[in-house]
């Protein structure tokens, strides 16, 4: 099965020639084909949200390929990156990172601003994606009046709303108490239940049980499968 996204012999170095120089990443190598469910595990620290940036074209590597769909983007442009971060990963945050001052209906409209896909349909498609996530009835709602548990909701309905492949999730219970965290889990499940490729990062046993696969990082190495 060919991989959706693929690196080899990723380095990231943070303050690179410097007394004071990190690596963040070594040598890592790693890949996931369409449909996977992947925990990316690993203490504070390990690496984990530094592998997550890569793969979601937020952050470059130092060296090393990255393969997106097969096409090498390891090189690529900040602008091509910016068009591929809108059109193939939704993003989801622990802290939500939602405009607190503005409408739920308008945080899962954002990325519809910044595409063409849906041009002429943004309405319907705010409203089509908040059903899907059971959230519709709170549209007009501002966003600082709602629970832990229904921004995180909203927060996946964005990172939905461009139906891209590629769903990157960032501690996404960690600011949640166990049950609203369990629904939230269960709500990533049955998006990747529909063949999205879905990446979690969590130091959580409990949240990783739940993916298909899992990884782990210690020190930027990938330690184990």
């Amino acid at each position: 099965m060919n991989s959706i996204i693929k690196l080899r012999h990723i380095n990231k170095i943070y303050n690179e020639g410097k007394e004071n120089s990190v690596f963040a990443l070594k040598d890592l190598s790693f890949e996931a084909v369409k449909g996977d469910m992947i925990a990316i595990c690993g203490t504070s620290g390990a690496g984990k949200s530094t592998l997550l940036n890569i793969i979601g074209c937020v952050d470059s590597p130092t060296d090393g390929k990255y393969y997106l769909e097969g096409e090498d983007i390891s090189g690529a442009s900040p602008k091509a990156l910016a068009k591929l971060r809108n059109a193939k990963f939704g993003y989801i945050f622990q802290e939500y990172a939602l405009i607190n001052n503005r409408t739920v209906f308008d945080n899962v409209l954002i990325p519809l601003v910044f595409s063409k896909k849906y041009k002429y349909d943004t309405a319907s498609r705010v409203k089509e994606t908040l059903e899907r996530l059971g959230i519709a009835k709170l549209r007009k709602s501002m966003v600082n009046e709602l629970s832990g548990g229904q921004r995180q909701r909203v927060a996946i309905a964005r990172a939905l709303i461009n139906e891209p492949d590629i769903i990157l999730a960032d501690e996404p219970t960690g600011a949640l108490d166990s049950k609203t965290g369990t629904d939230i889990i269960e709500c990533l499940k049955e998006v990747n239940d529909t063949g999205k490729t879905v990446l979690i990062v969590t130091h959580s046993e409990r949240i990783a049980s739940y993916c298909k696969k899992r990884i782990n990082i210690e020190d930027g190495v990938l330690s184990a499968i």
